[in-house]
This record gives structure tokens, sequence and C-alpha cells, in this order.
């Protein structure tokens, strides 16, 4: 990284990985700042400490959730086709990014929804929720419990609608879930071997066997994935309740799904999908990764 992109980064609170994801780097790594710059703001909320990233500077507010494995910057190439129109606010889920909680905490919808009310507080400009994978499933549970309702709600591609893969470990008691967190920097070899056993029998996908490989590989990694595990049977979702809020709530539910996502079971979903709301579902041709341009378009327009 040369000297004077590195200057620049300190000044305006930017971050060198943030921007050359998104393609504002000039070849010799100097920031285009013609685009929407960067910032981060930390917030300490008992035992979490909470780093947020702003995109845009619009009238609106769009506070948006990431999935598990991601961090707040996903969001950065919507700065530019939603930044006139929304200031968009990217909170780094805890473990994930540069947020961090103190060791051993269980976090659970309580302390989301203590930043979101923490983020309206400062800002009393209208807003709306966007929730990708893991973070839409966190949305479905406590959109409703915020100091202010939003003016809509978009679910990318929400984890917990249909799931596949989660069987017994999806299944499995908190008191257990704890019990192998407390274990698993000592055991985490045990558990890659196990997979790799189950998958020569049969009794496990080569999907399953490589996530757990990756998310097993190290310290951090391994400290995002159990916490994320722990806190799942607080997020549960109720695809009833959806369904009926999706009907019935004042602010309008948006559901976007990709036809080619192979996270989501089909045949669990089929009958149910076509109970929501006809103008408020969207099928993309896509797989799970919908921080995309088109859904860009699709909230602006909604704005």
């Amino acid at each position: 990284m040369n000297i004077r992109f590195g200057l620049n980064c300190w000044l305006w609170g930017s971050d060198y990985d943030d921007l050359s994801r998104s393609g504002r780097l000039d070849r010799n790594g100097i920031a285009l700042f013609q685009t929407w710059i960067l910032t981060q703001r930390n917030l300490q909320l008992g035992e979490y400490h909470w780093s947020v990233r702003t995109y845009g500077n619009g009238p609106r507010l769009l506070i948006v959730l990431h999935g598990f494995g991601e961090d707040g910057s996903i969001f950065s190439d919507w700065a530019d086709p939603l930044g006139d129109y929304y200031t968009i606010l990217a909170p780094d889920l805890p473990h994930h990014g540069n947020s961090t909680a103190v060791p051993g905490a269980d976090y659970g919808p309580q302390e989301v929804i203590r930043v979101i009310n923490a983020i309206l507080e400062d800002r009393k400009d209208p807003y709306a929720l966007v929730g990708h994978s893991f973070g839409g499933r966190i949305l479905i549970g406590i959109w409703k419990q915020l100091s202010r309702p939003p003016e809509a709600v978009w679910l990318l591609a929400p984890d917990g609608l249909a799931t596949k893969r989660m069987g017994l470990v999806g299944k499995l008691p908190g008191s257990i879930r704890k019990w192998i967190a407390q274990r698993i920097d000592t055991g985490y070899r045990g558990w890659i071997r196990l997979a790799r056993r189950l998958h020569r029998l049969g009794l496990l996908d080569a999907f399953s066997v490589r996530y757990m490989q990756h998310h097993l590989s190290d310290a951090s990694k391994r400290r995002r994935l159990m916490s994320t595990w722990i806190a799942l049977p607080h997020f549960s979702v109720n695809r009833d309740q959806l369904l009926r809020d999706a009907r019935e709530a004042q602010s309008p539910i948006h559901l976007v799904i990709g036809k080619s996502d192979p996270l989501i079971d089909w045949e669990l979903l089929e009958d149910w999908l076509k109970k929501w709301p006809a103008s408020r579902l969207h099928v993309l041709d896509a797989g799970h990764n919908l921080i995309r341009a088109e859904v860009a378009e699709m909230i602006r327009q909604g704005s």
C-alpha cells in the first residue's frame, strides 16, 4: 500500500480492503475519491463493541445487516447507486469485521436491537431495513421491536426460511453447543477428521466438509462460527408469522430470492411462496449472493 493512500485512509477512516474490493483504487493503489468515502463509527454497548460503516449521504437511512462470514463492507458497492437517496449504515455483526465481544458473550435479539436503536436515536430520518442471509434471519425476529417502524423491510435470501444442510447441527440444544464451543480450539482437528470420515461413508456432502475446513481453519474464524451457531436459536424463524406480517404489517416486507440459491430447499417453500403478496416477491435469476446492482435499483425505486 503506498504512503499517500495510507494517509488518505487514516484521514477518512477508510479501509483498504473495502476500497480495493469495490474497485475504487487506481492501478497504483490510490483511492478514487470522486466516489463515496467510507467512514466508520464505533459503539460500545454492554459486552459488545460494534463497528458501523457508513456509505453515501442521502436524506433517508438504509440500515443493512450482512450474512455469516461477511461484514458491512459487502454493501460498499451500493454507495454509488444509492448514495444520493440513502445514507447506508452497515454494522458488522459480533465477531465479524471489526466488531468484537467479551469472550463467552452470548448475543441475541436485544443486542442487535440495541445497536439499531442507537443509530435511530442519533439520526431521526426515515429509514428502511435490509438483511442478507443470516442478517435477514435476524431482521425477521427484531424489526417490529425497534424504537420506530421502518418504511420498508427487504429480506435478501434470508436464512431460516428453508435452509438446507442444517440437520442435527441445527437441532442441538444450547448447552451442547456451548460445550463444543468451549473445546473447539483444542478439538477442531478431530471435528474435521470426523467430517471427512462421514463424507467417505456417504453421510455428509462435500460442501459441508469444505465449509467446516474453512471456518475451523483459524482461531478468529472458529470464534465467529461458534458465536453465530450459539446465537441461531435466539433468531428462530416462524414462517406462518412472517407470512401474516407480509400481508398485514404497515411496513411493506419485500422478499428477494435467487432461483439458483443452493441453500434453499425449494420444495419446502413452493406452496408458501404462492401466498406471499405478489408485488413484494422478487425471484431473480441468481444464486445466494443478492447484494447486486439490480436489487439496489429495486430499493431505490421504492424510496
